[in-house]
């Protein structure tokens, strides 16, 4: 099957650049889990992420692959998963999430690890 270029291809940089921005304050030796304010700065970034995250799936639902890309529909769902804080988020997306797989926008692996996500933030059992 031939890959065809992402119909927004602006909102596909921009969710690679969050997530490598989320993966390297995870990997990164200064953001050290033993350092003091690490916790600080994950949040805010975490915060800040939450709120576009929002603005984004209320804009367009899920962003699917055709929308951008494969890699960039999984930074958004990476994105998501992080987003504990935003439980309501992560609800929201969830949804969206399960119509992108019915559509074969987003894949089925990554629907049951957010499923799981959400249950486990609100104290249910995992069902995956």
């Amino acid at each position: 099957m031939k890959q065809t270029s992402p119909t927004l291809p602006v909102l596909r940089e921009e969710l690679l650049k969050m997530r490598e921005l989320d993966q390297a304050m995870q990997q990164d030796p200064k953001v050290n889990p033993l350092r003091p304010g690490r916790d600080t700065r994950i949040k805010d970034t975490y915060k800040k992420h939450n709120v576009r995250l929002r603005a984004i799936l209320k804009q367009y639902g899920w962003p699917g692959e055709i929308m951008v890309g494969k890699d960039g529909s999984e930074a958004f769902w990476l994105l998501v998963q992080h987003g504990d804080a935003d439980r309501d988020l992560q609800h929201k997306a969830l949804a969206a999430l399960e119509q992108a797989v019915a559509y074969g926008q987003a894949t089925r692996p990554n629907l049951a690890y957010l499923a799981d996500r959400v249950l486990v933030n609100s104290k249910k059992k995992q069902r995956f």
